[in-house]
């Protein structure tokens, strides 16, 4: 069995016993509602701050944060097209909107170090902070404007709201600062942020119930996000002439499925949650197609 895929088994373990939990009404969808709250208030803004504040970067590499917010902009584009066209609630349009937009770099990092190691990591998370951006400000953004909550009048004051924007601004100034975290702020930071995964995927379980008559929606953000974003990355890497492993790292994480954080915000705006978990969960195992292919075929 591949060594990656070894790292896939706590993912599709988390997710069934959320999946089965549900089913056996131990937990309901208030309960992920609740677990979702807990990773965007606490979990998610240390594993951000920790994550930054020790992050390398290089003044030769940082065309690499603008790369994902050229890929979610141009997709963007033909996304609004199609969400003008459908004939669905305002929150399922939400849903596939900011769907369409946030690329999930967090589930392909497991392969990215699998393939390409440690010392390529640093190419990731450069990338990984641009996305982060355009997460918190452009995809949110959007979840607001199509949301139900009647607090979305103001966006920029609820976006400055977001825990984690807070986080990434605390990350960057401590990164920039002559001094570093100690060990025992490092090691505090990841133990209160180790849980966001597993919470995220477990609620996801909770979450999924795919319903037949949303597959063509689901199959076109699914599309937008992973066929669109490969087109787009291929298209990139030939302008700008990326050598390997950049190249094949800016690839992955451009044709990456929908981000974990299409849930969260489908539960903090009130957009379609049910349909959020959908599109989440298949593009998860598209990808996992589509990695193993490429790792056979490409690397």
């Amino acid at each position: 069995m591949p060594p990656y895929f070894v790292k896939i088994i706590p993912v599709l373990i988390m997710f069934s016993l959320g999946y089965f939990s549900k089913k056996l009404r131990i937990f309901n969808s208030k309960d992920a509602d609740r677990f979702l709250q807990l990773v965007l208030n606490v979990t998610l803004p240390a594993l951000t701050l920790v994550s930054l504040a020790s992050l390398v970067i290089s003044i030769k590499l940082l065309y690499l944060i603008m790369l994902p917010i050229i890929i979610v902009f141009l997709t963007y584009i033909p996304a609004q097209i199609i969400v003008k066209k459908l004939n669905v609630p305002k929150n399922r349009k939400g849903t596939f909107m900011i769907g369409s937009l946030i690329i999930n770099t967090g589930f392909v990092s497991t392969f990215i170090y699998a393939f390409f190691g440690h010392a390529s990591f640093g190419y990731y998370s450069l990338f990984d902070l641009g996305n982060s951006l355009m997460i918190y400000i452009f995809a949110y953004y959007q979840a607001i404007k199509y949301g139900n909550n009647k607090e979305s009048q103001l966006p920029l004051k609820k976006m400055l709201s977001l825990p984690p924007i807070w986080a990434i601004v605390a990350g960057l100034i401590i990164n920039f600062l002559p001094f570093n975290l100690n060990q025992t702020h490092v090691d505090t930071l990841n133990y209160i942020g180790s849980p966001t995964m597993p919470l995220i995927i477990f609620s996801l379980g909770i979450y999924f119930h795919p319903k037949i008559a949303n597959l063509r929606m689901t199959l076109g953000v699914i599309s937008l996000r992973m066929i669109l974003g490969f087109i787009l990355g291929g298209i990139i890497i030939n302008i700008l002439g990326l050598k390997e492993p950049i190249s094949h790292i800016v690839l992955i994480c451009a044709s990456a499925p929908v981000g974990f954080n299409t849930l969260i915000f489908a539960e903090l705006e009130d957009l379609d949650r049910e349909f959020a978990a959908t599109i989440v969960s298949f593009s998860l195992i598209l990808s996992l197609l589509f990695i193993t292919f490429y790792s056979y075929f490409v690397l």
